[in-house]
């Protein structure tokens, strides 16, 4: 624990460091040139390896686009959202949601990559990253994006840039004079190189899964979630709004629970447009939304708890709108504290025996070893129904 936080807060010394190795491997070939006691066999040791990665960084810098235009950038909270063009080289396949890419800025540090997941969907126009301010290197580009807005001229157009919703700039109405980007921002331009894969882009090979993000861990399901609304609403009737049920049954997924475990109530406005959609089409109850709230108490005392319960719970009944987290449509209400994770896993496995669930889970190491013991336990508990839940996970 004590290395991945200073590794975090301190990453150039963590970068430079460690690639001392450099020195060390070409010092340990060139040891015993002289052959004083017999001819020296450390190179033919080393050499194949060494070979092997300076081909692997000489194929990196042939597949890196250099020129990737960054066509928006905002920060909320502590967290910087940047929308890019998509590379222009032809081996840039972004084609399953829940990939990764290594993204590099000169003009922050010229020899560090850092990987993000790309929070945007296959079918969308951008990329888009969402990156947290968690250690040197983004809390410098962080720096850079909210001065940018700081000079902005309208507050309420940095709230704008911050939703997840708008990829879209001809959507929200904004030009390139007020985006403010090229004015303002010491680049406009990065480096990119992936997509890459990850665990969580396995949802498709299971009929039902649960997907669970914690704070910025969000940012795969995003990309999933997207990946699923863009299919829905290819198959939407434009008259009455109806899915069309045979997009359904040529797909293995059948059924999803989502679940967004964040400290912060406004983290969940990010997000609210898009789960809104999604809850508007799901007419046949294929999707759950549940949003957990840890950060903000509300158990001081049982009248302050039935309160905020009540006025939500009310809003709901009325208007269908959670007051909470923005979202409109939704069956579930967001919830205060921390999730009971077997009842929410029995609840998915429900009338169904003889398969496989998928969880998929991207946030900190405490909770992946928690949701790990609970599909342990659970798979355990259902060896007469042939019914095992899949756990797998990504850490940032």
């Amino acid at each position: 624990p004590c290395s991945i936080f200073f590794r975090r807060r301190n990453f150039n010394m963590f970068w430079y460091t460690h690639n001392l190795f450099l020195v060390f491997t070409i010092v340990f070939m060139i040891h015993g040139a002289q052959s004083w006691l017999e001819p020296t066999q450390a190179v033919w040791y080393t050499l194949p390896g060494f070979a092997v990665y300076l081909l692997g960084r000489i194929q990196r810098k042939f597949e890196v686009d250099g020129n990737v235009e960054i066509v928006r950038a905002s920060t909320f909270d502590n967290t910087t959202v940047l929308w890019t063009r998509k590379p222009r080289w032809n081996k840039f396949r972004f084609s399953t949601p829940g990939s990764y890419a290594l993204l590099n800025i000169p003009e922050i540090a010229k020899f560090e990559w850092h990987p993000f997941t790309i929070s945007s969907a296959p079918s969308d126009e951008l990329l888009r990253f969402h990156i947290r301010n968690a250690g040197d290197w983004t809390g410098q580009l962080w720096n850079y994006v909210n001065e940018m807005e700081s000079k902005s001229t309208s507050n309420s157009e940095k709230r704008t840039l911050g939703r997840f919703d708008t990829l879209n700039p001809s959507r929200v109405g904004l030009t390139n004079e007020s985006l403010g980007v090229k004015m303002n921002m010491p680049f406009t331009h990065i480096r990119i190189h992936g997509p890459n894969g990850a665990p969580t882009q396995d949802y498709l090979r299971y009929e039902r899964v649960v997907l669970v993000g914690a704070g910025i861990g969000v940012t795969p399901f995003a990309s999933i979630l997207r990946e699923i609304m863009a299919k829905w609403r290819s198959k939407k009737c434009e008259c009455c709004g109806h899915i069309n049920r045979s997009v359904h049954e040529s797909d293995l997924l059948k059924r999803v629970q989502f679940h967004w475990v964040t400290r912060e109530q406004t983290d969940l406005s990010w997000f609210a447009p898009e789960l809104s959609e999604l809850a508007s089409m799901d007419s046949e109850g294929r999707l759950e939304i549940h949003q957990h709230i840890t950060g903000i108490s509300v158990t001081g005392t049982e009248t302050s708890r039935s309160l905020v319960e009540t006025v939500q719970r009310v809003a709901h009944e009325k208007q269908s709108h959670d007051i909470i987290s923005g979202i409109t449509g939704a069956k579930q209400l967001t919830h205060f504290g921390r999730p009971h994770w077997k009842t929410y896993l029995r609840k998915i496995a429900q009338d169904f025996q003889g398969k496989r669930i998928g969880v998929f889970y991207c946030g900190p190491t405490r909770l992946e070893n928690v949701l790990r013991i609970v599909c342990r336990e659970l798979s355990e508990s259902y060896l007469d129904r042939k019914l095992k839940f899949v756990f797998s996970h990504e850490n940032f």
